[in-house]
């Protein structure tokens, strides 16, 4: 069992077997942070054929070499993209959102907690994540909404995005209300979006985006306070990611408004590989 980035290392160093970092490992299954190995007696009382399993890297060792090049285990993207742009994690926030969304932060200590993931962070200590599987392709589906209502009066088709961040921003005080849980809630299968509060007044295609992405914002802000108290003292700043957000400078407000932080973005647009090769490079300086 193997997953495609090491897969690709093989090819590359050619090594014979799989070697797994724990920010891979986590998504496996069955792994236990706190021994950082899997639970392998309970994965073979589930029936599952552990022989199959990868070793994972004990003490950080490059996977092989490419041409005299210390290659390195493929890393977790959400471990890699947090790495690559946080500078102050105790203090800070991420906000990542692409397809999907996700509120990041970072602590030493362990402490779990029903609503959210915990995951290893390259022997630093732990990334606390609340996700959800609405983020940038749910404000895509409002974009398609106006585009097909004018396409199905006029004929024409446009590109809405630029249209409708101009039109949002025109509206600050919008009473309108919107949960845009278009494809459900983690953990509430049967919950989905819904509008509330809707007059003559607030009844605009101005009122409906600056609705949309508060809606979006405050699912955020919710999975942000599933996140254990202790976990959430001391945080002042919010670095944002993924071109869900980077490109919606309306989803962007409405996040920094809902958490009551200023909100940034670093200058790296693809943090997940920065962050993969900030952390081989850190790893392996030494053997170059």
């Amino acid at each position: 069992m193997i997953n495609i980035g090491d897969y690709i290392a093989m090819r590359l160093t050619g090594r014979k077997s799989p070697l797994l970092d724990e920010s891979i490992a986590a998504s496996f299954g069955g792994y236990i942070i706190e021994s950082e190995n899997f639970a392998w007696e309970k994965l073979k009382k589930a029936g599952i054929e552990t022989e199959f399993y990868p070793e994972i890297s004990r003490s950080g060792e490059p996977f092989g070499f490419y041409k005299g090049i210390p290659t390195g285990c493929a890393l977790g993207d959400n471990q890699a993209s947090f790495y690559c742009i946080m500078d102050k994690p105790e203090e800070q926030i991420n906000i990542n959102v692409g397809t999907g969304s996700q509120v990041v932060i970072f602590d030493e200590r362990c402490i779990y907690n029903e609503k959210i993931d915990v995951r290893p962070f390259f022997k630093k200590g732990k990334l606390y994540v609340g996700a959800s599987v609405n983020g940038g392709k749910t404000y895509e589906r409002l974009a398609s909404f106006f585009e097909e209502t004018v396409y199905e009066f006029t004929g024409m088709k446009i590109n809405a995005f630029e249209k409708m961040n101009i039109i949002g921003s025109q509206n600050t005080r919008s009473t309108l209300v919107i949960n845009p849980c278009l494809y459900g809630s983690r953990g509430r299968r049967d919950e989905y979006g819904k509008i509330e509060n809707l007059t003559p007044e607030n009844f605009h295609p101005s009122d409906f985006i600056r609705a949309y992405v508060r809606g979006m914002a405050e699912e955020l802000y919710q999975l942000y306070m599933d996140f254990p108290e202790e976990i959430r003292e001391g945080r002042r700043e919010i670095v944002a990611s993924g071109n869900g957000i980077r490109k919606n400078r309306l989803m962007a407000e409405a996040v920094a408004e809902r958490f009551h932080m200023q909100l940034h973005f670093i200058d790296i647009e693809e943090e997940a590989a920065a962050g993969a090769a900030k952390a081989a490079l850190d790893r392996y300086a030494k053997l170059t």
